[in-house]
């Protein structure tokens, strides 16, 4: 999932930043809270941490939160828990478990009675295509249902975006095994300035179905997933589909 950086605008206490010595910064107090083991993945900062859309600041890397946010503390104690397996899945150097994940998600999701579906490099692995996604991408119909389902695993708070000012409200991320990320409330716009994409109106009114192990998946359409692999000029991938589709 791509992250424009009007998503990281949000102001307030710092609240996690690890640095390239192994330091992790922050919490809603600002205090450092000492030392963490060093990481299979550290090696990948600061092309990770990019990614993971942390900014740096200095020789570390941060991502801020207002102090005031839902499960502030508690999501940063699981961030310090699951650093290491969340930086060494990013680099490639674990493979993420990213097939229990799933499992996990959609039981979690169907108790909490949420409609959703799947996107990313996991929507085309369920249906055979020799990917490992390095995490799972999900559009959510309703933010307090996937609020419900996956506190106790998120790794940060919530984000609430204002309206047109990124490409979704809502946006989650959690570890459950690998990580999860979640956006909810898809600005409608989307499919004018940001097409080709798997989130918008066009792709959620075109949703396919599959069956995997014992769950029924909603996932974006293919054909769109190659207009978007395509367009980011991954090649490689976009063959795989092509190949796939027949």
């Amino acid at each position: 999932m791509a992250y424009p950086r009007k998503i990281r605008a949000a102001s307030g206490e710092r609240f996690g930043g690890y640095s390239e010595d192994g330091r992790l910064d922050g919490a809603s107090a600002g205090r450092r809270t000492g030392a963490v083991p060093g990481a299979d993945g550290r090696s990948c900062l600061p092309p990770c941490a990019g990614h993971l859309a942390f900014d740096q600041q200095g020789d570390g890397f941060v991502r801020s939160f207002p102090a005031e946010a839902r499960g502030l503390h508690e999501s940063y104690l699981r961030f310090k828990l699951t650093l290491d397996d969340v930086l060494a899945q990013a680099a490639g150097r674990r493979l993420p478990p990213w097939d229990d994940a799933l499992d996990a998600v959609a039981l979690r999701l169907r108790a909490a009675r949420t409609d959703w579906f799947l996107a990313g490099s996991a929507a085309l692995a369920v249906r055979g295509i020799d990917i490992v996604p390095r995490d799972l991408d999900l559009v959510v119909a309703d933010a307090a249902g996937a609020i419900e389902a996956l506190a106790d695993v998120q790794i940060e708070p919530v984000s609430v975006n204002r309206p047109g000012s990124w490409i979704a409200q809502w946006f989650g991320r959690a570890f459950l095994h690998a990580r999860v990320e979640w956006i909810a409330g898809v600005d409608p716009e989307i499919d004018v300035y940001g097409s080709p994409n798997e989130y918008g109106p066009r792709a959620a009114s075109r949703l396919e179905t599959v069956r995997w192990r014992e769950h029924e998946l909603a996932v974006a359409p293919l054909e769109v997933q190659l207009a978007v692999t395509e367009h980011r000029g991954l090649a490689a991938r976009a063959e795989e589909i092509r190949d796939f589709i027949g």
